[in-house]
């Protein structure tokens, strides 16, 4: 009985999901006060079961403490992520074109991503 239970959470974690992803657009075409207040509780009753149901949900293997995960092939290089958020101003930039300090910037993430 709690393998079927175990195999079943998953499922309905997905269902209370699409429900709770429909709430607010059920709210928006809502036409009488009953039927507001019925989406509204539908929705809020969802939420405290997902919230239940996420606690008793078993982890993947690949998931759980002490499992060795091992890069995929198309992995980014270990650097890659600190020198993005040192060009943090880089990727919002709005200066006019042929600025030197954008242009520095882009040929140091050029020498980063080929090197």
């Amino acid at each position: 009985m709690a393998k079927i239970a175990d195999s079943l959470i998953s499922p309905v974690l997905v269902v209370l999901g699409f429900v709770l992803m429909a709430t607010p657009l059920a709210l928006w075409v809502a036409w009488t006060d009953t039927i507001l207040f019925a989406v509204l509780l539908t929705g809020i009753t969802s939420g405290v079961l997902y919230c239940v149901l996420i606690h008793f949900e078993k982890p993947d293997e690949t998931t759980r403490c002490g499992a060795t995960q091992q890069p995929s092939q198309g992995s980014i290089p270990e650097g890659l992520v600190e020198e993005l958020q040192d060009l943090h101003p880089f990727i919002h930039h709005h200066s006019p074109r042929g600025d030197p300090r954008f242009l520095a910037a882009m040929s140091r993430l050029r020498r980063f991503l080929e090197g």
